[in-house]
């Protein structure tokens, strides 16, 4: 063989199984939902479109014809280099010949025609693919017959193993795995942290229900039916809220719901008997909704009916708070404040890993915030899992261990825990001294 053709077709299947390595790792790390976007974007390209749309259906097609003109190209390429060496080292064995060649050849085409261009390939799908897609599309269409029949012998063998092997594993993305893709876009900056913050609640967000996400009873402001009108303007002015719970007797016996603007739009000098019935003439109808209700239920039955608030009641019947709209769209979006909020930060840091905190601070903001993993059996603030550790209300001063975390009630009422200060066995991957440390 003339050494300059042997050699010329080495260099020439080199740059072939370049090619086709580089198209195999390309197609084989194409997303189906970005081929997708590819066709719709090609509908006046035929050819194109065609191409997209079989490696969309039947990516393993296509792979298959690259993997037998891969194979193909290397055995021609070994051939000619086994003839090369005889050529060159005619004092070698025909052992020799053939395993130095093997050898010789099998790191050159690892080497040069498998990693370099598979990375290539990884590394520039979609640019790849794009550029490339009529080759490979034609190369399919060429080795289609010889693809079809060790298709066919492939599915022969596959039905010899065992039942177990035979079986495809389902395709499909788990919840953790989005999880996981949305921090790596957060530590890659395609998310800041706000927005990955967001997509993770919205996954949280099934899970929920009314008692998670309401305004416990003890923070709601009711009215008694009797109660003047005037203390009602009054309260209602010093408070600021649009709707109010309105009870007759005991707290217990809600009867329905005050809008505020229907008792401001009332001259303030209005005499009480111009609103004949008095408050009960103002009520408008309460909805209720259990505990347990879960707030994606709950929000489409509030939007059905039209309301901003329910009353949320336990399985005796008990008012247990409120929830309003705004209360289940704060569980995606975080909090929202108005013109008229005052700002509340629930958790300061008062040293490397002492944190002073209240006592109604949810326990995902603090899982959040402090890289925690807390988790209570009915609580859903830090206070109500140390009422579930101590079983009883605590006095200032006294402490408790949770999952390693040190508690130290600073501060509590005759009814419920007000402020809390925590330490931090090991320190906190959290986003308050990310944020301090920024500053």
């Amino acid at each position: 063989m003339d050494p300059a053709l042997g050699f010329g077709t080495i260099f020439l299947l080199t740059l072939v199984s370049i090619f086709l390595n580089a198209a195999e790792m390309a197609i084989a790390s194409m997303s189906k939902v970005r081929l997708q976007v590819l066709i719709k974007e090609r509908q006046d390209q035929e050819h194109l479109r065609r191409a997209f749309q079989l490696l969309l259906d039947d990516p393993n097609h296509m792979i298959m014809a690259i993997t037998i003109a891969m194979n193909f190209a290397a055995f021609v390429a070994s051939s000619v280099a086994t003839m090369l060496t005889i050529q060159f080292f005619p004092y070698l064995s025909e052992g020799q010949t053939v395993i130095s060649s093997a050898i010789f050849m099998t790191g050159y085409f690892v080497l040069f025609g498998e990693l370099i261009p598979k990375n290539v390939g990884k590394d520039n799908a979609e640019r790849f693919t794009i550029h490339f897609i009529r080759e490979i599309y034609w190369l399919t269409w060429l080795f289609t017959p010889l693809v079809r029949v060790y298709a066919w012998l492939s599915d022969l063998t596959i039905h010899i193993l065992p039942r177990k092997y035979r079986e495809r594993e389902p395709a499909y993305v788990s919840e953790d795995q989005i999880k996981l893709l949305i921090e790596l876009a957060e530590e890659h900056g395609l998310f800041d942290h706000e927005e990955g913050r967001m997509i993770k609640r919205i996954f949280a967000y099934d899970d929920l229900v009314a008692r998670q996400a309401m305004i416990p009873r003890s923070e709601v402001i009711a009215f008694e039916i009797e109660t003047p009108l005037r203390q009602v303007r009054q309260v209602i002015a010093r408070e600021g809220h649009s709707r109010y719970p309105v009870y007759e007797g005991d707290p217990d016996n809600i009867i329905g719901l005050l809008q505020a603007k229907d008792l401001l739009r009332y001259e303030e000098h209005c005499d009480e008997q111009a609103i004949v019935g008095g408050l009960r003439a103002l009520l408008r109808p309460a909805h209720f909704t259990p505990t347990i209700k879960p707030i994606n239920e709950l929000l489409r039955e509030l939007q059905r009916l039209k309301r901003h608030m329910a009353v949320v009641v336990d399985e005796y019947g008990s008012l247990a708070g409120i929830i309003t709209l705004e209360d289940i769209i704060e569980e995606i979006v975080g909090d929202i404040q108005d013109e008229y909020d005052e700002p509340e930060e629930p958790i300061h840091q008062t040293g490397p890993q002492e944190y002073l905190v209240l006592g109604d601070t949810e326990i995902s903001l603090l899982n959040e915030r402090l890289g925690l993993e807390l988790a209570g059996e009915e609580a859903v603030t830090i206070g109500g899992i140390v009422l579930e550790q101590l079983k009883a209300i605590p006095e200032p001063g006294q402490s408790v261990a949770i999952d390693g975390l040190q508690v130290r009630v600073e501060k509590a009422s005759a009814r419920e825990i007000l402020t809390l200060r925590l330490t931090l066995s090991a320190p906190a991957t959290s986003q308050l001294s990310s944020a301090s440390s920024d500053s």
